[in-house]
């Protein structure tokens, strides 16, 4: 499981524009061991890691590598597991649309992920100007526009190609946090914590 970032005070929510803007990269990888009992710290150092799935070999018993979102980076990195290059890891997808949230896996195999926000041109004009960015670290995180945009985008389950990607502007669902694929319909859960009820949509892909 991902840890977004970790300092003293941190919290669900609490703190993430901050993280965003100053680009921290406090994110972590731990590792459940249920047979052991114990928990890992597998990685470290990335910027809002967030969503994460594992690969496995083509025996499908062993995990060779995971897939982790680096969210306010707008990227997704895979991380090895396995053989020669176990401990690295590489871009397997930059400057996307929106910002990389949660990733979950089809019966098919193919991945989904959500945008939980629509890359903007302000976030560009910060990270283009690091200069401006003590200012807005100084301003109340509601004076800063998060927009409403939101999106998805299904990928192989090489995560190689795009698949399918659909933005969103917001009027129904301003923030997917994530794609749970059913049997007939994908499922979007959301991360804004005055929502009232479930959203789905057919599946596009089926």
């Amino acid at each position: 499981f991902t840890e977004p970032f970790a300092y003293p005070g941190a919290s669900m929510g609490g703190g993430a524009v901050g993280e965003a803007i100053a680009l921290g990269r406090n994110g972590k990888l731990w590792c459940l061991n249920l047979e052991d009992r114990t928990i890992d710290l597998v990685a470290q150092g990335y910027s809002f890691s967030d969503g994460v799935l594992l690969e496995y070999g083509k025996s499908g018993s062993r995990e060779t590598s995971v897939l982790i979102t680096e969210t306010i980076k707008f990227r997704m990195m895979r991380l090895f597991l396995d053989g020669e290059r176990a401990g690295r890891d590489q871009v397997v997808w930059k400057d996307l649309p929106g910002m990389p949230d949660g990733l979950d896996r089809d019966s098919k195999g193919r991945i989904w992920i959500g945008l939980l926000k629509k890359r903007s041109g302000l976030v560009n004009l910060i990270h283009k100007h690091p200069w401006i960015k003590p200012l807005f670290l100084r301003l109340p995180e509601s004076w800063i526009p998060a927009g409403k945009s939101t999106g998805i985008v299904a990928l192989s389950s090489d995560a190689s190609k795009v698949l399918y990607y659909a933005p969103h502007d917001g009027k129904a669902i301003n923030d997917i946090s994530v794609v749970v694929p059913g049997k007939d319909r994908i499922y979007l859960p959301r991360f804004d914590r005055s929502s009232r009820g479930f959203y789905s949509m057919k599946h596009p892909l089926d």
